[in-house]
C-alpha cells in the first residue's frame, strides 16, 4: 500500500514540475517539487515511526 502512495505522489509531483515547465517557469516548477518532496517523505517517515513518536518510554 505504501508503494502505491509512493508512485502516486511521484506521478503528482512530475505533473506539478511539468505544468510550470511547459508554461515557461521551470524554477517553479523545481521549487514546488522540492517543497512537495520534502512533505512527502516526512509524511512517510511519520507514517513508519509512529509509534516512537506517541509511546511513553518506560524506565
Amino acid at each position: 500500500m505504501l508503494f502505491v502512495f509512493v508512485l502516486f505522489m511521484v506521478g503528482i509531483l512530475f505533473f506539478i514540475y511539468w505544468i510550470p515547465k511547459k508554461l515557461g517557469y521551470p524554477k517553479v516548477g523545481k521549487y514546488l517539487v522540492i517543497v512537495l518532496a520534502v512533505l512527502l517523505v516526512l509524511i512517510v517517515l511519520f507514517g513508519v515511526f509512529q509509534d516512537a513518536f506517541f509511546t511513553k518510554i518506560q524506565e
